[in-house]
């Protein structure tokens, strides 16, 4: 996969607290896919798990997962200060690496998909979050 958009999600879990990587793989595999839909999951405590490969497809908008990197917040609308300098750090990586533009970062909600599935996610405006 050549990844050449982001998008943002969040676990839609209690705010402040850590939702495992391990976890959310054990949810998706039971949905029956092959591994965690997620590249990336940021905890509010500052760590940063790996899921997916940056070469393999991610599964995190039904339909527009091709050269997509699904990076999650742990949490469900307030993330910590940890959380968005981690983002922001991701972020300036992918830019370097794959020279994805901030017009190629996008919500979760801002799919059609998500929005047919009544999904927020991540509860931020992406616009806002991009313009720092």
């Amino acid at each position: 996969m050549i990844p050449y958009r982001i998008t943002i999600h969040c676990t839609d879990s209690p705010n402040g607290e850590c939702y495992d990587i391990e976890k959310i793989r054990k949810d998706h595999l039971a949905r029956g896919w092959s591994d965690v839909g997620y590249h990336i999951v940021l905890q509010p405590d500052g760590e940063v798990q790996n899921g997916r490969s940056l070469n393999e497809q991610g599964a995190g908008v039904l339909g527009e997962n091709d050269g997509n990197v699904h990076i999650c917040l742990a949490g469900k609308d307030k993330f910590t200060k940890k959380q968005f300098d981690n983002l922001r750090s991701k972020l300036d990586s992918l830019h370097q690496m794959f020279n994805i533009q901030l017009n190629n970062i996008y919500g979760h909600y801002e799919f059609q998909s998500a929005k047919d599935q009544g999904k927020t996610c991540p509860n931020i405006r992406i616009a806002d979050l991009i313009v720092w």
